[in-house]
């Protein structure tokens, strides 16, 4: 299987450069599809591939795309199925199929289709409210619907979000959450009065034993 006989677009090889080239002259109005950033190497062992890597990888540019849904939207956005009216559409729909199967194969018909439709992530599992980006979801989690890191533990809803999200979205969430809760985590905040109706937080036991020994100093001095 030579890679470079090999027409990306149709998932079809060519029995020599003069059938490439007429493939690409009649089927694809003339478009030569760019070089591949796979080695010859790489391109032999891809059958052997496991699920996971074969659907994280696109099935066009055979490029590797951690994130599930940055795939589905390249695929969309940069490789539309084949239309005889449009010149410039050249992705036949059997290669689309087979990365559809493999989706399913690799995450479940339910994911699969979540996954190409592109908005589970995306929408809010308590309320419904769908928003333009994983973070901008998540953000309106916390900050709507679940205080604390209890709550979202607590949550079937939300623990099936997160789940997804993780499958196509790996390592956002996480490092949200922890950012997020990072303040159930902080030491206590003292609370002195200095004086009637002025009140100074400190963040430390050691900041408020220097200040009442302070405080302790001044009001001896007043009374010599």
């Amino acid at each position: 299987m030579s890679l470079s006989l090999y027409c990306r677009e149709c998932g079809w090889f060519a029995s020599d450069t003069t059938q490439l080239e007429n493939h690409w002259k009649y089927i694809h109005h003339g478009f030569r599809q760019p070089p591949p950033n796979i080695t010859q190497e790489a391109f032999n062992t891809m059958p052997n591939w496991s699920l996971h890597k074969q659907a994280h990888t696109c099935p066009v540019c055979l490029d590797h795309h951690p994130q599930m849904v940055g795939l589905a939207h390249h695929i969309s956005s940069n490789h539309p199925l084949r239309n005889c009216f449009q010149p410039t559409t050249h992705t036949s729909q059997p290669l689309l199929d087979r990365w559809v199967n493999i989706l399913h194969a690799c995450f479940g018909t339910k994911i699969a289709n979540t996954i190409i439709k592109g908005i589970k992530h995306r929408k809010c599992p308590e309320c419904r409210r769908l928003f333009k980006s994983t973070q901008e979801c998540a953000i309106h989690i916390f900050k709507e619907h679940f205080k604390t890191r209890q709550q979202i533990m607590d949550s079937e809803a939300y623990t099936n979000w997160a789940r997804y999200v993780n499958f196509v979205n790996p390592g956002i969430l996480p490092a949200m959450e922890k950012e997020h809760f990072a303040l159930e985590n902080k030491p206590p905040r003292f609370v002195i009065h200095r004086q009637p109706d002025v009140e100074v937080q400190i963040d430390s036991p050691v900041m408020l034993q220097q200040l009442l020994s302070k405080k302790l100093h001044e009001e001896l001095i007043s009374h010599i």
